[in-house]
């Protein structure tokens, strides 16, 4: 006959402090995590690290998501989700804390980010509207949407905008040109968990500018005698 022991409490303990520093180690290095969703709340995807659950932000979720059916809201999204296998990164793991913290967006960087040059272009959706621009979700050869990038205001049009909706609203296709990739830019965690755009985008240099914006050299008359 087969006994089947329950760990100690010890031994519990001594796997969860193991695996405190296993999540410690994939974020000094940087390691994607392949885990499974086990639940989620108002915030976020619960999603099981080992022995450990840690939490990850609907804000740090891959574009994909949203971008595969835009009429799902969020908990429709995470009920997708739910006891699937999710490729993260640690960006925060504090035993102290109890604080273990994922992002999907990081993993996507690492995986899709080469794939991005200054001068490609792109067929992209409109996620978010600031006053100082325009945040879209890039879409690449497979079709999903895996990062994404700000569309300065001045970026918008050769026109003077005043305001960035004057232009674009939520959900918007448009062709955008990368002008600029930031591949050493630290991340900015602030509170509402969105992250500063690596990639810098332009709509108005995918149209022709206006003459009245082109410096026109005209050639000398000369007189000849």
């Amino acid at each position: 006959m087969l006994h089947h022991f329950a760990p100690s409490h010890s031994n519990l303990q001594s796997q969860i402090s193991a695996d405190w520093k296993v999540a410690k180690a994939y974020k000094d290095r940087g390691v994607i995590y392949n885990g499974i969703v086990e639940g989620f709340n108002g915030g976020g995807l619960i999603v099981r690290f080992y022995s450990l659950m840690g939490f990850l932000p609907y804000p740090r979720l891959s574009p994909s998501h949203s971008c595969k059916d835009p009429e799902k809201t969020i908990r429709e999204i995470a009920e997708g989700l739910l006891y699937s296998l999710i490729s993260v990164k640690v960006i925060e793991a504090d035993e102290d804390q109890r604080n273990l913290l994922f992002s999907e967006k990081e993993a996507s960087w690492s995986r899709y980010s080469e794939q991005v040059k200054v001068g490609d272009i792109f067929e992209a959706r409109v996620s978010s509207i600031e006053d100082y621009g325009a945040f879209v979700d890039l879409r690449f050869p497979d079709g999903l949407y895996h990062l994404h990038g700000l569309v300065h205001i001045s970026e918008l049009s050769w026109d003077r905008v005043d305001s960035v909706r004057d232009i674009l609203t939520e959900c918007d296709e448009v062709r955008v040109k990368v002008v600029g990739v930031d591949r050493n830019q630290l991340l900015a965690y602030l509170s509402s968990c969105r992250e500063k755009s690596r990639i810098s985008l332009s709509i108005k240099q995918l149209e022709d500018p206006p003459l009245e914006n082109l410096d026109i050299v005209l050639p000398q008359v000369c007189n000849f005698v």
